[in-house]
């Protein structure tokens, strides 16, 4: 659809989803009695624009103060007041099981204490990024488990039925945004992208599309993300459009992927096996209804054994994870180092082309081609993808146990 088709649709989403059914004037004279009941006076064709900007999150609701301080619904404009009331939608009863589950999730967040504020984060050094982006990760993973999910896939939908603050839909948005997430009036608006349901999938929506939900889902559950949109912050929106801390959206992915692989489901088949291969994380990957990509770098993290993933793009890595036990006994290359990967990883790359297709590849090679480390004779299964999306090759490296075991271990 041309562009200004899916600001259209989008404009309606948000219509659809703030102005509670039955409510949803569309006889012209009953969209005049609504516009002429924000004041005495018909409002000007400037306040219009004003207020639909507001409603498509182009324009806060108001102005930040230039302090730390809150703003209550008596302290905003009439305007403003006119236009939260409008959108406000209809109070539902919520389980009392469901509501204390909600609670809890809220106060765990809430724990985190000595969260920096929004601008700063990516200045933090690495260790303490990665405590915040674990922590966002088992936040993910214990709403899952709160909602009793023991066996996959995780439905995100589910949490969204029980939260009544949260409103999701989702359409054809082309290229303008894959998720994003707005706080309008009283409620949250989460849209989501279906244009990669062209692809093969297997539920109702393709892994991407199921990620970026979860990854929608982390921002409005994580207590400082949440914090953040509901003070008058620009929305949270991943692919185009964005305008928060790249560090909040890690933390987003993150929690994603705890979400959607929780441990206490994944871990047992991560480490059912010591030397996995490709076939066993694509088994993961569609039992659980996620990336290939996502999959890999979560089995990584799970894992018990001398395991890594990598991306790359060229001769250079965009991207890694090892795994503990290997991290024990080699670290990443430096970055002076121009040639990444094995000879057989390299032949793999080149033949990939362009890398805009899928194609899988196996090959052989020694840890010390991958990573710094003492262990010079260390051998490597490594299995290759080409992932189309974001144009990159995938590695998968598993190392022999009883070759990169420390004589202290």
């Amino acid at each position: 659809m041309p562009a200004n088709d899916h600001d259209i649709r989008l404009n309606q989403v948000l219509r659809e989803a703030l102005i509670p059914k039955g409510f949803r004037p569309t006889a012209p004279a009953d969209i005049e009695a609504m516009l002429d009941a924000f004041s005495d006076e018909k409002p000007s064709d400037e306040k219009l624009a004003r207020m639909l900007k507001k409603v498509r999150g182009s324009e806060p609701l108001y102005k930040p103060c230039e302090h730390e301080c809150q703003r209550t619904p008596e302290s905003l404009t009439g305007e403003q007041q006119a236009l939260v009331a409008l959108y406000r939608d209809r109070k539902e009863e919520t389980p009392p099981d469901i509501l204390s589950k909600l609670n809890k999730m809220r106060e765990r967040a809430g724990e985190q204490a000595g969260t920096p504020p929004l601008g700063s984060i990516s200045s933090l050094p690495w260790k303490l990024l990665q405590t915040l982006r674990d922590h966002a990760m088992d936040q993910g993973e214990q709403l899952a488990k709160l909602f009793d999910f023991f066996k996959p896939p995780i439905d995100p939908f589910t949490i969204i039925a029980e939260e009544p603050l949260l409103h999701a839909e989702g359409d054809d948005f082309g290229d303008a945004f894959d998720g994003c997430l707005q706080y309008l009036g009283n409620r949250f608006l989460l849209a989501f992208n279906t244009k990669y349901n062209t692809f093969s999938k297997e539920g109702d929506y393709h892994p991407r599309i199921r990620f970026t939900i979860g990854h929608e889902l982390g921002h409005f559950f994580l207590d400082e993300h949440r914090s953040i949109l509901k003070s008058g912050g620009p929305r949270f929106s991943c692919v185009t459009g964005f305008q928060s801390d790249p560090q909040l959206e890690h933390q987003a992915d993150c929690f994603a992927a705890g979400l959607l692989m929780p441990g206490y489901l994944l871990a047992p088949m991560v480490n059912s096996e010591a030397q996995p291969d490709l076939s066993m994380l694509k088994e993961a990957a569609a039992r659980f209804r996620v990336s290939l990509t996502s999959m890999m770098i979560r089995w990584v993290r799970l894992s018990d054994f001398p395991c890594a993933a990598f991306a790359l793009s060229g001769n250079r890595v965009a991207w890694s994870w090892t795994s503990e036990s290997l991290r024990r006994v080699a670290t990443p290359l430096k970055h002076s180092r121009p040639v990444i990967g094995s000879n057989d990883a390299q032949v793999f790359l080149r033949a990939s082309g362009t890398l805009d297709n899928y194609r899988e590849g196996r090959g052989q090679g020694l840890l010390r081609q991958w990573l710094e480390t003492d262990h010079d004779q260390a051998s490597v299964s490594e299995w290759y993808t080409v992932n189309p999306y974001t144009s990159q090759m995938l590695a998968f490296v598993v190392a022999d146990e009883s070759e990169v075991t420390d004589d202290d271990d």
